[in-house]
């Protein structure tokens, strides 16, 4: 007589393999506990899980529990189900490792890359905005020169002359940006 007997247990909702037990021996005979079977699982591979059907095990795919982030929008998902492909659109790179603000997903290479012109497309709104913002800032003394004949400091008119000149630059980076920034320049 067997010294010991091994169960192999199964989740009861989805069949999944969970582990080995111990089976009790009593009255002359081994006890299979529940949610248990005598046949042992068989050999699996990295992302697969083995299922028990009610008669024999199945191999399963087992995306669970690895992060995917969307390809273009870079939102992050998790596969909840046994036997659940991960979309096309969905990558296991994480954006963030990159530089979250100015990645793209190259297809071609199949991973996250440095997206310069986003990035650039930024910086020159930026330099534009602020570009916008001083000459706001110093709109006042036009109008004081217009509606009093008070003259405007040569620095003021010099640096309104290269904020324009920044901003002109930047619409050629990132186009659009004066139409944005209308009735600031």
């Amino acid at each position: 007589m067997e010294e010991h007997r091994l169960a192999y247990q199964f989740n009861e909702l989805t069949g999944e393999y969970v582990g080995v037990r111990f089976a009790q021996f009593h009255a002359q005979q081994w006890l299979l506990p529940g949610s248990s079977t005598w046949e042992k699982p068989p050999e699996l591979a990295e992302r697969e899980v083995a299922v028990w059907d009610g008669k024999a095990w199945q191999v399963k795919v087992d995306f669970r529990r690895i992060p995917y982030w969307h390809k273009l929008n870079k939102q992050q998902f998790t596969i909840g189900e046994i036997d659940c492909y991960p979309d096309a659109d969905w990558t296991e790179q994480d954006p963030a490792k990159v530089d979250l603000n100015y990645t793209r997903f190259d297809q071609e290479k199949g991973r996250w890359v440095f997206d310069q012109a986003a990035k650039d497309r930024a910086d020159a709104e930026q330099s534009a905005r602020q570009a916008s913002a001083y000459l706001r800032s110093t709109d006042w003394l036009v109008l004081r020169k217009v509606e009093k004949g008070t003259q405007i400091p040569v620095e003021v008119t010099a640096a309104r002359d290269a904020a324009r000149i920044s901003i002109d630059s930047a619409e050629a980076v990132a186009p659009g940006i004066k139409d944005k920034l209308q009735g600031a320049i």
